[in-house]
Parts: structure tokens; C-alpha cells; sequence
């Protein structure tokens, strides 16, 4: 119940993808240790310089691939990265953030609806997504009084609350200003001075708001060596240079892996408990290729090595610009479509939700997800990072004819056509037809 070289050409990008416990790996090859000898060599691009000494390998006791590792674990990671694929430039996405409140959907979900989220969070199942639980991100989930009532009498339901228990996701009752309790909710934890959501926000017109899923959260990380420089130059956009401020540290011991397509390298931040972030910064190796597919092939490296696992290390000319970039609270319901597969939970017709709100226990039509809206930030400097995200999704339904409206009327009171006919369906035989305009009216009651 509820409770210094000069910058590179124009066309180079460079990408920051926040990581949380990252493993090293020495025995596979990158393109710089097949040709590395004692001289050092730098290679020179946009916001990187890379000076290439020796190559210093991690030790790591396990093979290129590692099978044993959980395949939720590794799909998950996968799949978040694909997502991002779609994102526009310049726009941060909390990925972890989106899944989690998806995986608060997928314990009620039924059908077409949970294969399609199952297959877009990389689980089996919704206990599997105990991967994203963290200090740092909570999920809660608001339920409607009646729509707790009926989750109670159906077995879907109870799992479903159990579930969230489980993942300590907590539940509490969904008051009538919604948008109001959200960001009561959102404030504290992300640290917010005015309200994120507007007023009707979250409401579908014309349908019950049944739940609202959100998950929320503030990741702030105090690089493990901070960049020692600030350093004013340009940074090369399609549009021509900008001025840009780098953070730079000229010679700076790096954890580093090589790709087909990009390399990456890995500023650490201090440890916090069990978590071990860091902000990995991918490069493309030729200024033609988006970036993308460099997230395409990186997806694709983590699905065949098992995970992330790094080349070693070495010494760089590191630089990278300051950023502070927001993503004002939008839907991401095309996004959700287009790059995770995920549709049917907004089409009531595909009954995404009925094994756990049934239509003859809550009254209404069929539930379906009516509002799905993200915000996030990230900024970082020379010093460390800060990362907020909130996502929340609406499930809503319309309410019934049969249960909320009066009889339609079929009054005959004009001219009409009657066909006797034998059987229907695909045995419909018409037999007799008459038009009725009024001259064949019999007057006498029985």
C-alpha cells in the first residue's frame, strides 16, 4: 500500500559521456601501442592534444571478453548509449535517469508494451534494473487512491508493488495538484530555486491521471587531480570558431582505450563509497565522422568486450572546454519511439497496462502513457562536475462511455432503412429491405 599546440580543423568534436565504476584492461591492442616506440609522438585535435610516450598497460587478470558478466548489467549500458544517439547537440540526457523511470512502467506493463521496454532497457525483468539503484537517484511513484485500490486486487499489480518496494522506489498518494507535489519533490534534490513543471504539465485533457513515474537526481564529482590551467583559445564548431576556456593539464596520466572509430580517455574523479565515476571524453579519429556513430561503436565495443575496459594508460597534453549545458523539460516521447523501440505504452488501443488496471476494476478505458518529459544539466570545469536529471511519466485514461456518459440515443423518428438479413460476420445474407419515410406508418397499438 501506499507510504599548448595549436587547435585542430573546424570539423572536430569532442563528446563527455559521465561513467560510473569503470575496469581497465591491458591485453587489448590500441591503434597508438601497435606503433609505439621510445619516441614520443603527439597527435593534435580540436579540445585534445595526445602525447604519446611509452605505453604504461593496466593489469587486469581477465580475457578481451567476459562472458560471465551479467548480460542485464552489460545490455543496459548498451542500450543507454543508443538512446543517446538521438539526442541533439548540445542537449545533456540523464540516461540512467530515463531508464529508471521506464523501469518503474515496466513492472505494470503487459504484452507488446513490457517486451518492447524490456528489449529497450536491456532486462528481463524489472528487479534486474536494481543496477540503477544509487544514492544519488530516487524514484517514486504516485499513485491515484483508486488506481492503488485496484493494483492491490490484481496480481500484476501486487507484483508490481512489491517490485518497486524492492527497488526502493517509494510510493506515495497522488494529490490533485500534481505538477504542485511534483516539484516539491524535484527542488530539494536537484537543488532548484523555481518550479520545473507548469501547471497541467503532467495532465492528458480529458483523462484520470492514474500514476505519475519520477525519478530524480544530483551527481556531483570533484575530479581525483584537478586540472591544474585555465586556457583561453577557440574551439572549431560547423559554424566556424568560438572562444571556448579549457581546462588543460600538459602532462596528465590517463586511462585511455581505443576504438574503431574514436579514442577515449578518462578523467577520475574522486571515489565516493562503491561508486567510481569518471567523465570519459571520446574523440573521433576522422573529422568526417559524427559522433553518432561513435556512440554507435561504442555501444557496440561494450556489448562484444563484456563492458568498458581500457587499453592502460598514458601521459597526455590534456584540454577540454568548460561547458554548462541544460535541456529545458521537454517530451521525449519521439525519442522514446524512434531510438528505443518503445510505442505501445502510448496507445491505449494496444491495452499497454490492462493486466494490472483492468478496465472493469478502474472504471475508465484502457491506461496508457499520456506525458513523458526529461530535464537535465551538466556542467564541468577544471575542478569536477555536476549532473542533475529528473524524468516523469503520466499514466492516464480516458474515462468510460459505458460506466460515466448516459445510453446513447437511436431514436427513429426520421426516415431510416431496415434490412432483415440472416446471420452476420462473414454469414451476413440480406433478405429483405425497406426505406422508411413516413407512408407506411401503422397506427394501431397492440
Amino acid at each position: 500500500m501506499l507510504a599548448r599546440p595549436k587547435i585542430a580543423p573546424p570539423a572536430w568534436h569532442c563528446m563527455c559521456i559521465v561513467s560510473g565504476s569503470t575496469q581497465a584492461h591491458s591485453t587489448v591492442p590500441g591503434t597508438y601501442s601497435a606503433q609505439a616506440n621510445a619516441t614520443t609522438r603527439t597527435r593534435t585535435q580540436n579540445s585534445m592534444s595526445l602525447e604519446v610516450p611509452e605505453e604504461r598497460p593496466l593489469k587486469c587478470p581477465k580475457s578481451p571478453t567476459h562472458p560471465e558478466a551479467p548480460f542485464n548489467v552489460v545490455e543496459s549500458a548498451a542500450k543507454r548509449l543508443l538512446l543517446a544517439v538521438g539526442g541533439g547537440p548540445d542537449k545533456p540526457y540523464g540516461l540512467a535517469n530515463i531508464h529508471a523511470c521506464a523501469g518503474s512502467l515496466l513492472s505494470i506493463a503487459t504484452g507488446k508494451a513490457e517486451e518492447e521496454l524490456r528489449q529497450a532497457l536491456g532486462v528481463q525483468h524489472a528487479k534486474q534494473l536494481e543496477i540503477l539503484k544509487n544514492p544519488f537517484r530516487k524514484t517514486v511513484v504516485l499513485l491515484d487512491p483508486d488506481a492503488d485500490k485496484v493494483l492491490n486486487q490484481t496480481e500484476k499489480g501486487r507484483n508490481a508493488l512489491a517490485v518497486w518496494k524492492e527497488l526502493e522506489t517509494t510510493c506515495m498518494v497522488l494529490e490533485e495538484n500534481v505538477e504542485g507535489q511534483v516539484n516539491d519533490l524535484v527542488k530539494p534534490i536537484l537543488q532548484l530555486k523555481e518550479d520545473l513543471f507548469e501547471p497541467n504539465s503532467l495532465k492528458t485533457p480529458g483523462a484520470t491521471t492514474l500514476a505519475v513515474m519520477l525519478a530524480m537526481e544530483r551527481i556531483k564529482v570533484e575530479h581525483n587531480c584537478v586540472l591544474p590551467h585555465y586556457v583561453h583559445d577557440k574551439f572549431s564548431t560547423p559554424n566556424g570558431p568560438v572562444d571556448a576556456i579549457y581546462a588543460s593539464d600538459p602532462k596528465r596520466d590517463m586511462k585511455f582505450k581505443n576504438i574503431e572509430l574514436c579514442t577515449m580517455v578518462l578523467v577520475e574523479s574522486k571515489p565516493d563509497g562503491n561508486d567510481h565515476r569518471s567523465l570519459c571524453f571520446i574523440l573521433p579519429k576522422d573529422d568526417r565522422t559524427p559522433l553518432e556513430d561513435c556512440l554507435v561503436n561504442l555501444a557496440e565495443t561494450v556489448r562484444r568486450e563484456g563492458g568498458l575496459y581500457m587499453n592502460g594508460t598514458r601521459k597526455f597534453d590534456f584540454r577540454f572546454p568548460k561547458f554548462d549545458a541544460t535541456l529545458s523539460l521537454e517530451s521525449i516521447v519521439g525519442l522514446l519511439k524512434e531510438y528505443a523501440g518503445v510505442s505501445s505504452i502510448f496507445d491505449e488501443g494496444q491495452c499497454p497496462f490492462t493486466d494490472a488496471l483492468p478496465t472493469e476494476l478502474t472504471e475508465l478505458e484502457e491506461a496508457f502513457v499520456g506525458k513523458f518529459l526529461h530535464f537535465a544539466s551538466f556542467k564541468a570545469d577544471r575542478k569536477g562536475a555536476e549532473a542533475k536529471a529528473v524524468t516523469a511519466a503520466t499514466v492516464c485514461a480516458y474515462r468510460s462511455m459505458s460506466a460515466h456518459a448516459p445510453p446513447e440515443k437511436f431514436y427513429c423518428d426520421r426516415k431510416f432503412a431496415v434490412i432483415l438479413a440472416n446471420g452476420e460476420d462473414d454469414k451476413f445474407s440480406p433478405e429483405f429491405v425497406l426505406k422508411v419515410e413516413g407512408g407506411c406508418l401503422d397506427l394501431k397499438a397492440e
